[in-house]
């Protein structure tokens, strides 16, 4: 008689990969925030420089090593096991969560010697079966010897004893430019026409912002470009001289024959933000032109934003980094923006290569864990500028697990959402 082996001895394997795979992509996109995105965004934040009026030297401060840890408990005894485990959160009604720390960097103008002082910005909520969580390549048994599931693949969070995911959101599709017909541009203003080109440029970091190119009724075209949700628009000529200096009619020669000109960089932060070189933002913004006046003479179809070809999904560690980069630059920006008030009051009482000085002045940066945790919670985002998404609430669902086949079929359906796009 053939011997038949134990249910034990049956859970002392992984958890099978047809599991594993419906939350796959998010928790590779978290990975990639919790290392070389966090990286991306800390070298993307821009350096505040800060003069001191008396001595009139100029010092940068930027931020350096930014890095989340492990969950842990707070309260655990001398010699016990620290490690928090996600079944213990939700007993208790907590967060899943772990330390985000960063280094404040300044550098006094002449100088090469740097500072730096080591500054903690709260608790970061962390995506179960991440590689920050202790979850990771357990065995099903092991899994269930931590009161998990036995199937347990990960993917969502835990925030105050709920399991939170955040929702794949279709975007444009990155870097190609859209030859757009919408009876909305109209309301521009009393000379715009329906047609206009748009490009979404992204960075390492993930950040976006999305230029448009509109053709007006008298045959010229202007630029927007969106500041803190505000848009301005800019005669397409104007732009394009500002990155090099030439006249209307080697802009002219440059459009009707292509020449290839270098230009200087301007406006880096605001336009074609995904290229670093003048020149190649000068060609894009040829190419811009060039496809709408294509369109406007009907020697180009308008492109279809509707079609698949044209989508790209918003993964939830992208989404974090478009939220921690806006988060960090306005953490350094209020330790700055109290270093200059100091200066206005007294500025005989500021030394600004004080450590001490520099540490108290970084009790402005407020806890990002809080924001972040909000966002789960809540679903909702808080932005002055918006992160370039069509939408501000809806980021966060709960977790339906009042049974696995309910948890299998929700997944299931983000997993064929992926491969639809």
């Amino acid at each position: 008689m053939a011997h038949k082996p134990s249910a034990a001895a049956d859970l002392k394997k992984p958890v099978p990969a047809e599991l594993e795979g419906l939350a796959q992509p998010h928790i590779d996109s978290f990975d990639f925030f919790l290392g070389q995105g966090l990286e991306n965004v800390v070298e993307g934040v821009a350096s505040v420089e800060v003069e001191h009026p008396i001595t009139k030297h100029r010092h940068s401060f930027w931020l350096e090593n930014a890095v989340i840890g492990r969950p842990t408990k707070d309260d655990a005894s001398s010699g016990a096991d620290r490690r928090l485990f996600p079944r213990e959160c939700r007993e208790t009604g907590s967060t899943y969560r772990a330390p985000l720390s960063v280094d404040v960097v300044w550098q006094a103008e002449g100088l090469m010697q740097t500072q730096r002082v080591t500054r903690k910005l709260g608790q970061i909520p962390i995506m179960v079966k991440s590689r920050a969580c202790y979850l990771r390549h357990l065995r099903q048994d092991e899994l269930v010897e931590q009161k998990e599931e036995a199937n347990e693949f990960g993917g969502y969070f835990i925030c105050n004893g709920n399991e939170r995911i955040i929702r794949m959101l279709v975007q444009n599709r990155r870097h190609y430019i859209f030859a757009l017909r919408r009876s909305a541009f109209h309301k521009r203003g009393p000379s715009f026409t329906d047609m206009a080109t748009l490009l979404r440029c992204v960075r390492p970091d993930e950040s976006s912002l999305t230029n448009r190119c509109h053709l007006l009724a008298d045959g010229t075209a202007v630029f927007a470009i969106t500041l803190r949700r505000a848009e301005f628009f800019i005669p397409a000529g104007i732009l394009l001289k500002c990155f090099l200096d030439v006249s209307d009619k080697e802009l002219f020669d440059m459009l009707v024959l292509g020449a290839a000109k270098v230009g200087e960089l301007l406006l880096r932060e605001n336009l074609f933000i995904h290229v670093e070189h003048p020149a190649d933002k000068l060609q894009l913004g040829l190419q811009m032109l060039l496809k709408l006046y294509a369109l406007a003479n009907r020697q180009c179809c308008e492109d279809n934003p509707d079609a698949p070809t044209h989508h790209e999904l918003l993964l939830p560690g992208h989404l974090l980094l478009k939220f921690m980069k806006d988060q960090l630059e306005n953490c350094l920006d209020a330790a700055t923006a109290q270093m200059k008030r100091d200066l206005e009051k007294a500025p005989e009482l500021v030394n600004l290569t004080d450590e001490q000085y520099v540490q108290k002045a970084c009790e402005k940066m407020f806890d990002v864990g809080q924001k972040v945790e909000y966002l789960l919670n809540t679903g909702n985002l808080l932005s002055k500028s918006g992160l370039d998404l069509s939408q501000a609430t809806g980021f966060t669902v709960l977790a339906e697990k009042l049974n696995f086949h309910r948890v299998f079929c929700q997944w299931k359906f983000y997993n064929e959402t992926i491969k639809s796009n």
